[in-house]
């Protein structure tokens, strides 16, 4: 029973999360999701403490590219998480990131963020298996194409949270 109750909530965050990162969500939605502070942890919201490990550009940038210019392909923050956490009786998580693509909600807080930031990293949706109805292909293994989890990350520094995806394309993308 205690499985069920956690499927079917891991699949009503997904849907939650899904709407919030879509562009037609109602602002007033978004800002609830990121308002608030740190997260208070349990077995229904699935969060860990650990620090930032790196900050930097969506995609690499060549030497001496100025400040201003640093991020517009997008940011890609990376964590260590030292209580290696099993969320959902998935895989252990040591590490996670988010990637934003350029002018993305929440790319101000990620640029200002520096390695040894302390951060609350929350998974809010993992990527579900897929198929193609009309010919059973299948479009996402996640067995086999781990990339779409999304966390809501909130900086204890910076006192501020934003929400993304650990990769630039979702299970079975590009």
């Amino acid at each position: 029973m205690r499985h069920v109750i956690a499927v079917l909530l891991t699949v009503t965050t997904f849907v939650s999360f899904a709407s919030i990162a879509s562009a037609d969500t109602d602002e007033t939605t978004v800002r609830q999701m990121l308002a608030g502070g740190a997260w208070t942890p349990g077995p229904f919201v699935p969060c860990t403490t650990g620090k930032v490990t790196s900050v930097g550009p969506r995609l690499e940038i060549p030497a001496g590219t100025p400040t201003a210019e640093r991020f517009g392909s997008g940011v890609e923050v990376e964590y260590a998480l030292p209580s290696a956490p099993r969320w959902f009786n998935s895989q252990t998580f040591h590490a996670a990131r988010v990637v934003h693509y350029d002018h993305e909600r929440g790319n101000a807080i990620m640029s200002r963020e520096r390695p040894g930031d302390r951060v609350q990293v929350c998974f809010v949706a993992f990527p579900t298996p897929l198929h193609e109805p009309s010919t059973g292909a299948v479009i996402c293994n996640p067995n086999v194409d781990s990339r779409g989890f999304e966390y809501r990350v909130y900086d204890y520094r910076l006192h501020a949270a934003y929400a993304g995806p650990d990769s630039q394309h979702s299970c079975g993308g590009a």
